[in-house]
């Protein structure tokens, strides 16, 4: 992503009254990512969610003083780390000179009661990989924490010893009750945002906790994989995300119709095994939904760690 941004002053050097990005802005020329900094709005139209918020993180950094760090979730952005729904329409940062926070209409500035490791990610000051992800789970939650720690341990970015032990630094904190559960289940096996939302709902809604990522060998020496296996009950689970069917490098250069036969036939090759008897899907509005996931999930019969939750 470009973010090289266009001020007043450069529209002012090229013979332009500054004045005159700010008119533009106004018709939709340029975006405003903060006061004085603008992008062509074409740029801006083609930035993911994940990239806004970088642009107003770097949009933040061009006028904060070198003592500042990115934190949270902002740092989260840089990293690679899925969020929860949304990014947040703030950026989020942490000083290790402020005693108190401080929130502002585009900053949530966070105090320090331990030393902040930096990282240089993206060109940008960021809180370190394991520090973000626990930051995370602080701030969001036993799911926003299982999101980071998964993603963190699927990609190498730290081990969980690293994740124990920041957690070890946050005794006493609020809400870290929420993140040393989600620390408990974090597994580097989650293929997806999806799929690790579905298994932190499972275990919060009390199910028996499934085998993630089930190899089956079908005749013929094909293999696939089912995001959830129930062994007890014969039942695969699988989160249907929408993204093997829209995305183009997900689909590897196949139509979408070719991805959905292809879907087709794993489905019935799965079927004829007879360890399975059932396949069961879901969608990300389901995983995000705990009563609807709940009833499709005990309407297929996957077994309750305790019945009498039933």
């Amino acid at each position: 992503m470009d973010t090289r941004f266009v001020t007043p002053a450069q529209f002012a050097a090229g013979g332009e009254p500054g004045r005159r990005l700010r008119r533009e802005a106004s018709r939709g020329t340029f975006v405003r990512v903060r006061p004085g900094l603008y992008l062509p709005a074409d740029d801006w139209q083609q930035f993911s969610a994940r990239e806004r918020h970088i642009a107003a993180i770097r949009a933040l950094l061009a006028r904060a003083g070198p003592h500042v760090v990115v934190s949270h979730a902002s740092a989260g952005a840089a990293w690679g780390f899925p969020v929860l729904d949304e990014w947040p329409q703030r950026v989020q940062l942490v000083s290790p000179r402020r005693t108190t926070g401080k929130v502002t209409s585009r900053v949530v500035l966070h105090p320090s009661r331990l030393a902040v490791e930096v990282s240089i990610v993206r060109g940008i000051r960021c809180t370190s990989a394991s520090r973000t992800a626990v930051d995370m789970g602080l701030a969001g939650g036993f799911l926003s924490a299982l999101l980071a720690f998964d993603y963190a341990l699927a990609t190498g970015l730290v081990t969980r010893q690293e994740l124990h032990d920041e957690i070890a630094l946050r005794s006493g904190f609020r809400g870290i009750a929420a993140v040393r559960a989600a620390l408990e289940i974090a597994h580097p096996g989650s293929k997806s945002a999806g799929e690790s939302i579905s298994k932190g709902q499972i275990h919060l809604l009390g199910f028996e906790t499934p085998e993630l990522q089930k190899k089956f060998t079908c005749p013929g020496g094909r293999t696939y994989y089912g995001d959830f296996w129930w062994k007890t009950v014969g039942q695969i689970g699988e989160f249907d995300g929408g993204q093997k069917y829209l995305d183009e490098r997900m689909r590897g250069g196949r139509t979408m119709e070719q991805v959905l036969f292809d879907e087709k036939d794993r489905t019935d090759a799965l079927l004829a095994l007879p360890e399975v008897r059932n396949i069961v899907r879901w969608r990300y509005a389901v995983a995000r939904n705990p009563n609807r996931l709940q009833e499709i999930l005990l309407r297929a019969g996957i077994p309750l760690r305790d019945p009498r939750r039933r």
